[in-house]
């Protein structure tokens, strides 16, 4: 049984070294599929000359070209949408793949967890599986918790049953189907009230990523998240007035309610 991780990504640094040695050193995992590039939301509300990431992304995918696990494609123009990008590296994964799993740039998971995931997976033939997440925020050792609605505590569509051709035919929510049309969801999941794993998220860390991921929600969703949510917020948010900014926001961009907690965690890469 093989398994195919599928990253989008642009501008994925600090993190896509980590991201492709962690996943190309890693037993269990069979190959490492990449579409890099900008939507045109991202390339417009950057005011992008191309569609290609602009942190050194690109030099550090090309220097996977040889690996036997990896393959890619950099973008020529733009990804009308994630969707597009997402089915852009599904047309890369080999033949004897039997799962495709999604793996943002930001997402990590331990070889252990892994390798627990690849049994489950071949014993009991799930179709599809969902995880809990923790989302690390402004550091290492600090969780968002809670939010109503679509809010930190909400679980991810992340692995997907794959045939020769299948594509996705949704982003969100991330949809697959079988054979007959019938979405692999509903046939023989796994949900993430009985998965044991849970994925470590890292999106909320890092100013630059933030940023970037603010300003493509601006644009997509046609609110100003820099001015509402990214400097009230996440940029003023410490650990000393953390009481505060979360009396007065919540610490998820989208939906009201979050609040941050601490946490020590062992985590699947150094940082």
């Amino acid at each position: 049984m093989k398994i195919a991780v599928g990253l989008i990504v642009f501008n994925g640094m600090p993190y896509l070294e980590k991201y492709l040695k962690h996943y190309t050193d890693c037993p269990d995992v069979d190959y490492v599929v990449v579409a890099e590039g900008a939507t045109t939301n991202m390339k417009d509300v950057l005011d992008l000359k191309n569609a290609s990431s602009t942190d050194g992304s690109v030099d550090v995918i090309g220097g996977y070209l040889q690996h036997t696990k990896v393959r890619f494609v950099c973008a020529e123009k733009a990804y009308a949408e994630k969707m597009e990008q997402q089915n852009a590296y599904v047309s890369l994964v080999p033949d004897d793949t039997n799962y495709i799993w999604v793996a943002d740039c930001d997402e990590f998971y331990h070889w252990p967890d892994i390798k627990l995931m690849k049994q489950l997976l071949y014993y009991n033939q799930y179709t599809f599986v969902e995880f809990k997440m923790w989302h690390f925020w402004k550091g290492m050792n600090t969780i968002g918790v809670g939010g109503r609605g679509w809010g930190y505590d909400q679980v991810i569509d992340r692995i997907f049953k794959y045939y020769p051709g299948a594509r996705f035919l949704n982003h969100r929510p991330i949809t697959m189907t079988d054979r007959s049309g019938k979405s692999v969801k509903e046939i023989k999941p796994l949900t993430a009230v009985n998965n044991p794993v849970t994925t470590f998220h890292y999106s909320y860390v890092t100013q630059k990523n933030v940023y970037e991921k603010m300003l493509y929600y601006t644009r997509t969703f046609k609110r100003n998240y820099i001015d509402d949510w990214y400097e009230p917020v996440w940029l003023a948010w410490t650990k000393e007035n953390r009481e505060e900014i979360e009396a007065k926001y919540s610490i998820h961009p989208s939906t009201p309610g979050a609040k941050t907690r601490d946490v020590e965690l062992v985590h699947p890469v150094e940082w």
